[in-house]
């Protein structure tokens, strides 16, 4: 490739990154998308812990994960998402002086299998519902094996109401946003509608403990779930 055109995609990458990563966090700032709720939980689950190991997979910014962990001084910490550019916001994030930080750049079921780190926490935020069913239980049972005696996948995300199907749950759920999420303008409401259409396959609750079981997880429960059954965060051990 000539140099000058892999440097203008470079950019162009840039550009599309920074714009879909500004309009997060508008949707973060506005607690859209329950994040500070989210926090709470994760901070809940490592109460105990004096240098927890963490692996986020999906990771994005690592936003919770630098608030939920802001006053701790030490934390050992993988993350693994496929944009670099992504990676390069969750250094600034995260970076502390006695901070340990592995940042890989690349697909999460190629990279889980290859970590031979046991960890305390392995985080799974607004992530595993791009994925259908069956490769929400590959991805688990590559997970399950990487967590120590007492560790905990922790997944936040959205959820449909039991019995409910794929098309009613992003109905409902898009009609919620034309109401509510009165901070975005119509070009970031259409973004939104085309992304949420195009890529989003949520699990009941019920149906991610079925997933979580046939991963060799033994326990689930759900320490917290909005008042309109859209946003969850669950809990596997």
């Amino acid at each position: 490739m000539h140099t000058t055109m892999f440097f203008r995609q470079q950019e162009e990458g840039l550009q599309i990154f920074i714009k879909g990563w500004e309009l997060y966090q508008e949707i973060i700032a506005q607690n859209y998308m329950h994040h500070q709720e989210v926090i709470e939980v994760v901070k809940e689950a490592t109460n105990g812990l004096e240098n927890p190991r963490l692996l986020e997979v999906g990771c994005g910014d690592a936003y919770v994960v630098s608030q939920a962990f802001a006053d701790r001084e030490r934390i050992s910490y993988t993350g693994v998402d496929m944009s670099g550019h992504a990676l390069e916001y969750a250094r600034r994030n995260l970076e502390r002086e006695a901070w340990k930080l592995d940042l890989r750049e690349g697909n999460m079921f190629d990279i889980v299998p290859q970590l031979g780190t046991q960890f305390d926490i392995v985080l799974a935020g607004y992530s595993l519902h791009h994925f259908g069913a069956d490769r929400k239980a590959i991805l688990l049972k590559r997970i399950r094996p990487l967590l120590n005696e007492n560790g905990v996948l922790i997944v936040y995300d959205i959820f449909r109401r039991e019995a409910e199907s794929r098309e009613d749950f992003l109905e409902r759920i898009l009609a919620y946003f034309r109401e509510h999420w009165t901070r975005m303008n119509d070009g970031q409401m259409a973004e939104i509608h085309e992304h949420v259409r195009n890529n989003d396959y949520p699990e009941t609750l019920d149906s991610m403990k079925s997933i979580g079981e046939g991963a060799g997880f033994k326990s689930f429960a759900v320490p917290y779930r909005e008042e309109n059954d859209f946003y969850g965060v669950s809990e596997l051990r």
